[in-house]
């Protein structure tokens, strides 16, 4: 559930990410939103599980958009060890 979960969230961020140009809100994720990416992935939920996804995606998304704010150079190595 939670790899799911990442998916539908990067889909969905995705899918706000195109739209931003022509929208001013940029975390518009709604249940429309989940459900044309559950179509990519060929999942199908219901409404009520749907409406439940939809504030923890938003959040994702948020989360997501702060780390890509972050100024991180190309001389930085990767992280060898977590």
């Amino acid at each position: 559930m939670r790899r799911l979960k990442f998916l539908l969230t990067l889909v969905c961020a995705g899918a706000g990410i195109a739209s931003l140009s022509a929208q001013t809100n940029n975390n518009r994720i709604d249940r429309e939103t989940v459900e044309e990416a559950e179509k990519l992935l060929g999942l199908e939920f219901s409404d009520k599980k749907n409406d439940l996804l939809v504030p923890g995606l938003r959040q994702q998304a948020g989360l997501l958009a702060d780390i890509r704010k972050f100024p991180l150079a190309n001389s930085v190595p990767s992280a060898m060890v977590f």
